[in-house]
Parts: structure tokens; C-alpha cells; sequence
């Protein structure tokens, strides 16, 4: 019973756990009422039931008061939640980056049965209606034998003992696995594989696991995991074997007859229209150079299609030239995430995130929460610990960090600056004794291990460096960091500039030259903006009203001189005949690599880099001859670029800045029409690019202006 109030004391404050955020703002009771309470409407603001996480923690005095001591404990027994900042120094008890084959958290919780004892009382009583609709959705074929030895999925509970999976409590909690939580999602057997191989689908290079027949992911609470892939006697082997006898058994599982890039629409009765990418059924096919598989894919069907997804379809859209052999996030980079649990994480929440837009469905917020719950703590611990070497893992985890969240801002609940991710791995890339040093012959007198180094090494400079300097070329947000550094990488050899890295999609010495651009561009806007404050400054004190018009400085001598050195190392770079990167040469995927196409967008990035020098460091309007002469090579450029082709994902970058910078509008209307197309392949940045250049043209007002958070490539 409740404690008798005191004589004269104030009324208890009534809140709710449920409740839209206005009325937790004001710590008032929320009737819950949707989808406008009581309160909002009778305060006339936004009633906003949206999840919210809190990546910085609480900034409350009671949070600050906390020991080590008694974070630790309260860490370790998991007694109740806490609230780390993003990248704040995590306790002993947080996992390290190097855990093989971890199982899966789905392997630790239970679906019948309820604790007797719960740790605190619930409140309400809560049935979820939705539980069965996973089962709605699934097609004959993808019901389990009554003789297979797997136990089937059995229904989540829906009486009193059921009760809500918050998201931000899975984010915002302690690290570690989560105990007690009661009949949430299926139970899988723990280290048990789920998964074995089908031999019909099955041959020398790949293992075949059944059937991705496009179902919607209605999230871990609802969704039929254990039918994610369709994997049934004798149905599902026969069609697997039609389906690989119609694609003439290719490399890969991806329909050859399929439309690039096109939107995966469905009809009125949810089913895939002809010519997309479900409207046939996939097989999923993983390369044996990837076994052993870790339990966390073989132990869970949803999680082994997602990986698929990645490798298959993911893959595909993020390089320039997409072969099976030679693109690094087909072969380099799941031969790291098998390896380690945080970053296949990672790389499941990206597909997840990809194949959401591809089948216009919302995003699994809560499972994206489960992914990536122990990450943060996790790698400040590898940062933050002089006896733990920086591995190449712990460096493609904190790139692909900053990637997910470029892919879907909202990925993990709450927006966090992909910037600040970016910055956690140059960091990480800095405690690292030698970076990420590197070379680009590999001779064949190099071993297998050096060699898989270098590689690798070569990988992940290029990521990281593709989304640092043309991070810096945007601007936007919080940044103000140099792109400098990538300077210290340069290869002084003239025979190496003209590689075209398959990452990038231009040469090693055009990111070169977008890095000096990037570096001038930032010093002479921090100059425009100390000037502005100061002639603001001069307005107030004579009481006049500051001026609404852009300031614009004059470059001084050292900046144009070092503008007209960058003019020549243009003019240089883009004369140089393009040539595969080792990525590529060494694979026989070299042979179907488009010299003319790939050519074309190693150009518009010249060209692209020359618009923003002669716009943001030389400060030329945008009819100026040398401004409208690289804008038209551009558009040019697009003439020999193919549509719907992967080298058409990768050039964003110039298509944005020919938008940004031109009034002719025949000129807007094919890279509209261009844009478009890419934004059809699911990445979220291409879509709030197009949406930025839009409102350009709308307002007549500079980019720079309008750019908050949007990654522009």
C-alpha cells in the first residue's frame, strides 16, 4: 500500500512510463490518449510518442555522483539500468572486440515461462495483438517437417506475463546480456546450428542454406525468425535447383534478369512486381572462404539472410565496379566480421537497414538495438587500453559504425553525428603505432598472411579516407577536423596516382587533391566566419542592423597559390589513363572492368573538385566561366555513364555539386533524373542529398547554408 501522505505536503507528481515526451517533459501525468493526449491538445503543442535514445547519458547530478565502484557493480550484476555516454570510458566489464563465434543473445532467452520473481512489479497488462501475424505471412512451403529434429518456433506468449521490449532500454541499459526479460522473442537452442547446408544448392565454392523468399521483418517481438529462409523437404530443394538452373548457376544468387536500382514495388496484396528484386525467390549461397560460420548466423535463420542480403545486394551499391572476387565488402570485409561478433553486428544492421527502403518497410529498430548494444563501450575500451593492440577489427568496426548511421540516421533511436563515429575511428586509426600504413604492389614473392594485411590495410585507408575527405568536402554538423592527415599516406611514385581505387571510384591522386581542396575550403570559411562575427560585432556598437548578406573574403597570396598548384594537379591527374587498383588486378573479375565507364567518374570527380575549389577557396560566382566550364563536363561525363549501373551509385558527389552550382535547367532536370535513379538503390544519404538540392533550388540559397548532418557520396 502507499504511504499516507503527509498533513500539508504537496501532492504526489503522477507520471507514466508510456506516456508521449511533452508530458514527460513536464513531469505530468499523460492520459496516453493517440494520437493526441488530453495535455497537448489543451497545451497546443506536437504530442510526440516517438522512441527516443539517449546516447549521452542522463546529465543529471545523481548520474555524476556515481563511483566506478558502484558502476562496476552495478555493471556486473545487471541490477539496474545505466546510461554510458556514446564513447565514454566503459568498465572491465565490458566484451572485447576479439570474441569468435559468440552466440547469439536469441539463444539465451526463454519463450515460455516467466520468472517467479520479478525484479520489480509490472504495472500494466499488456497483449500484443500483432504476435501472430508473423505466421500470416509465411507461405506454405516455409513450414517446418514434422520430422525435423530443429524444434519449431513456438508463439510468443500473449497473457499477463507479456510485457513491452523497450528499445531504449536495450541501448541505454547495461552492457552485456540481457536476463529476466520473459517471453520476448523465440528461443533458439544455444550454440546449436540451426542452419545446415542443402547439398542440391551446394557446390565447391558455395553452401547453400535454403530460400530468402522477401518476407517483411515485422522486428524480433513479432517476426517468424525461424522461417526467415525456406529450407522445407522436398519443395524448397526442387525450386532451389530450378532456381540456379535458370541463372545458369552463377557466382552468385542474384538474378542476372533482375532491373538495377529499380524501386522493389509490391502490388495490393504485398507481393513483389515482376522485374524486381523479390519477385523471384533468392537462394542463399555463402562462399565457403568464409566457414566456419559463426553460431550467431547458424544459430539464427533472419540473422543468415540479413548476411546474405549484405554480401549479395548490400555490396553491390557501395563500389563503383562490383565484382565477386574483387569487391573488398564482398570478400574483406565479412572475412573480418566472421570472425568477430561486434562488427557482424554492424554489417547485419546495415543490411537490415538497406533491405527495409529496398522493400519500402519500416527498419527493425529494436533488433538494429539488440545488434549494437555492447558496441560503444567496446571499442573506447580498445582506445582507452595501452596493452591492448588496435586490431584492423576494432578499426573497420568504428568506419562501419559512422556508415550506419550515414545509411539511416535514425538506425539506433537517437541521431548521433556520423562525424562523431568518424572521429572515434581516426582516433582509433591514431593509437594504432604505424595507422594504417600500407603498400600498393604486392609482389608474388609476398606470403599469404602479409599479403591479406596489405589488402586489408589498403581496404580500410580507402574507406575511411572515401568518407573522411568527402565528409570534409560537405561540411555540415559538428565538423571542423582536417583531412590533412591523408597526406602522411601519399605514395610519392608517379606510376601509382593513376590506380582508380575500387572503393572511391577516381584515383589515388584525385583523393589527394580533394583532401588540399577540402583543408583550403575549411580555412577560408573559419575566415569568413571570424570576419562576419567581427563585423557584427562593429554593427551592434553603432547600433546598426547587421547585414543579411553572405560575406565573402579575399583569398590571400598563400591560398591563391596554393589553389593555382592545385589547378595544375588537376590538370595533371585527369590527363593519366585510369587503371585497375590490386583489389582488382589480381582477380579474374578484371577482365569485365569498364575502363570507359569507370573513366568517365574518375573525370566528374576531377571536374567536381575543381567547381568547389573555384567556389568555396577562390570565392568565384557560379556564372563565372571557371565555374560553369567543369559543371558541363560533368553533365558530359554522365553520357558514358550507364543507368542503373553500379559506377551510377558512385556519383553522387559530382551530380550534387552540378545541382548546387547551375541555373540552367536542363541541365537540373537530367541530374534530377539521375539522382533519383541512385536514390532507388535504398542508401538513405542519396535520398537527403536530393532533398537538399531540391530545397536549393527552392530558396536560392547556398548549400553550405542549408547542410546540417547529410553525408554528400
Amino acid at each position: 500500500m502507499p504511504r499516507p501522505r503527509k498533513p500539508g505536503a504537496p501532492s504526489p507528481k503522477r507520471r507514466s512510463r508510456n506516456g508521449c515526451w511533452p508530458c514527460k517533459s513536464r513531469k505530468i501525468k499523460c492520459d496516453e490518449a493517440r494520437p493526441i493526449c488530453v495535455n497537448c491538445s489543451k497545451a497546443s503543442v506536437t504530442c510526440d510518442y516517438s522512441i527516443r535514445l539517449n546516447w549521452e547519458g542522463r546529465r543529471t547530478k545523481q548520474a555524476d555522483t556515481h563511483t566506478p565502484e558502484s558502476q562496476d557493480e552495478s555493471t556486473g550484476g545487471h541490477h539496474g539500468p545505466t546510461t554510458p555516454s556514446v564513447y565514454a570510458d566503459s568498465s572491465a566489464s565490458s566484451p572485447g572486440l576479439s570474441s569468435v563465434g559468440t552466440p547469439g543473445w536469441f539463444s539465451t532467452w526463454q519463450v515460455n515461462g516467466v520468472d517467479d520473481q520479478p525484479s520489480r512489479p509490472r504495472k500494466r497488462v499488456r497483449v500484443d495483438a500483432d504476435a501472430s501475424m508473423a505466421g500470416a505471412l509465411s507461405s506454405p512451403s516455409m513450414s517446418s517437417p514434422a520430422n525435423s529434429p530443429v524444434p519449431p518456433l513456438r508463439p510468443t506468449s500473449t497473457g499477463h506475463h507479456s510485457r513491452r521490449l523497450s528499445v531504449n532500454s536495450l541501448l541505454l541499459g547495461p552492457p552485456g546480456p540481457l536476463e529476466n526479460i520473459g517471453p520476448i522473442i523465440p528461443s533458439f537452442p544455444a550454440g546449436e546450428k540451426i542452419l545446415s547446408p542443402i547439398q542440391a544448392g551446394s557446390d565447391d565454392s558455395y553452401t547453400c542454406y535454403g530460400i530468402d523468399r522477401g518476407l517483411v521483418d515485422l522486428d524480433v517481438i513479432k517476426n517468424d525468425d525461424f522461417n526467415a529462409i525456406s529450407r522445407t523437404y522436398p519443395q524448397d530443394v526442387d525450386e532451389i535447383v530450378c532456381l540456379l538452373e535458370q541463372l545458369g548457376r552463377s557466382t552468385d544468387s542474384r538474378s542476372t534478369q533482375r532491373s538495377k536500382h529499380q524501386p522493389h514495388a509490391r502490388d495490393e496484396n504485398g507481393r513483389p512486381l515482376e522485374g524486381h528484386h523479390y519477385a523471384k525467390p533468392v537462394v542463399v549461397r555463402i562462399p565457403r572462404k568464409l566457414e566456419p560460420l559463426p553460431s550467431k548466423l547458424l544459430g539464427n535463420p533472419m540473422n543468415m539472410m540479413y548476411f546474405h542480403h549484405f554480401l549479395n545486394h548490400t555490396a553491390e551499391v557501395l563500389v563503383p565496379f562490383d565484382g565477386p572476387q574483387s569487391n573488398p565488402f564482398r570478400t574483406i570485409l565479412p572475412r573480418l566480421a566472421v570472425k568477430n561478433d561486434h562488427l557482424l553486428s554492424l554489417m547485419l544492421a546495415y543490411s537490415a537497414s538497406h533491405r527495409a527502403k529496398l522493400v519500402c518497410q519500416p527498419e527493425p529498430a529494436t533488433r538494429i538495438a539488440l545488434w549494437v548494444q555492447d558496441i560503444f563501450p567496446a571499442l573506447r575500451s580498445a582506445l582507452n587500453d595501452p596493452n591492448q593492440s588496435i586490431s584492423n577489427t576494432n578499426v573497420a568496426t568504428a568506419i562501419m559504425l559512422a556508415s550506419v548511421e550515414i545509411i539511416s540516421p535514425t538506425a539506433f533511436g537517437y541521431a548521433i553525428p556520423w562525424q562523431r563515429h568518424l572521429a572515434l575511428a581516426r582516433d582509433l586509426i591514431t593509437a594504432r603505432p604505424g595507422g594504417l600504413r600500407w603498400s600498393r604492389s604486392v609482389g608474388s614473392s609476398t606470403a599469404a598472411a602479409e599479403h591479406d594485411e596489405i589488402q586489408m590495410c589498403n581496404f580500410l585507408w580507402s574507406w575511411f579516407a572515401y568518407l573522411d575527405v568527402l565528409g570534409s568536402l560537405s561540411g555540415g554538423g559538428e565538423r571542423d577536423v582536417s583531412s590533412a592527415w591523408i597526406l602522411d599516406y601519399k605514395v610519392y611514385a608517379p606510376e601509382d596516382d593513376d590506380e582508380i581505387d575500387c572503393i572511391m571510384g577516381f584515383s589515388t591522386g584525385c583523393i589527394y587533391i580533394l583532401a588540399k581542396i577540402a583543408e583550403l575550403a575549411r580555412q577560408e570559411k573559419k575566415k569568413q566566419q571570424q570576419q562576419q562575427q567581427q563585423q557584427q560585432r562593429a554593427a551592434s556598437i553603432k547600433g546598426a542592423a547587421p547585414s543579411q548578406t553572405p560575406w565573402q573574403t579575399i583569398p590571400d597570396e598563400a591560398t591563391l597559390a596554393a589553389a593555382r598548384e592545385l589547378e595544375r594537379d588537376l590538370a595533371r591527374s585527369i590527363a593519366l589513363p585510369p587503371r585497375p587498383c590490386p583489389h582488382i588486378m589480381g582477380t579474374p573479375d578484371v577482365a569485365h572492368w569498364n575502363p570507359g565507364e569507370i573513366s568517365a567518374v574518375n573525370r566528374a570527380y576531377h571536374h567536381a573538385g575543381s567547381v568547389h575549389l573555384q567556389r568555396r577557396v577562390l570565392g568565384k560566382p557560379a556564372s563565372h566561366p571557371d565555374v560553369c566550364r567543369p559543371v558541363g563536363e560533368i553533365v558530359r561525363c554522365l553520357d558514358e555513364i550507364s543507368r542503373g549501373g553500379t559506377a551510377e551509385t558512385s556519383m553522387l558527389f559530382p551530380l550534387f555539386t552540378v545541382g548546387c552550382e547551375t541555373d540552367d535547367e536542363d541541365q537540373r532536370r537530367v541530374v534530377l533524373d539521375r539522382v533519383t535513379c541512385i536514390e532507388r538503390t535504398g542508401m538513405e544519404q542519396n535520398r537527403r542529398a536530393r532533398e537538399l538540392m531540391q530545397r536549393v533550388w527552392r530558396t536560392g540559397q547556398p548549400w553550405e547554408t542549408l547542410l546540417t548532418t547529410e553525408f554528400i557520396g
